[in-house]
């Protein structure tokens, strides 16, 4: 999916100020290996674009969620994923992948801590 989102990023990019911002989606974050569906329709409330953008790239459904968030500072531009998970018991676990000049928010899968 890394591959799918920074593709479409630089074409959207080219046509923007800025990159493409999504949504979590599934909005369900899967648990336990179990798939949830992916929308389409979601988009944040201050861009037009939705997930049907890179419609045809995507499957249905997923067994984590995603979600790309945008960076605008001093080092310019750059957008990061963030992959997310649910294992009962355990807890969240998240990955992020960060493309462009913020890229140190690339961390491997890890837990979230449990606020007790």
């Amino acid at each position: 999916m890394v591959t799918q989102v920074t593709n479409h990023q630089t074409e959207f990019i080219a046509s923007n100020p800025g990159y493409w911002q999504g949504m979590l989606n599934p909005p369900i974050i899967p648990a336990d290996g179990n798939s949830e569906t992916i929308v389409l329709t979601l988009s944040p409330t201050d861009q037009p674009f939705d997930w049907s953008w890179i419609v045809g790239h995507l499957p249905s459904t997923s067994i984590f969620s995603v979600e790309v968030t945008v960076h605008d500072g001093p080092l310019g531009k750059a957008f990061t994923l963030r992959g997310w998970v649910s294992i009962t018991g355990d807890g969240l676990y998240f990955h992020s992948q960060g493309i462009g000049p913020y890229g140190v928010t690339t961390v491997g899968w890890n837990q979230l801590p449990v606020m007790t």
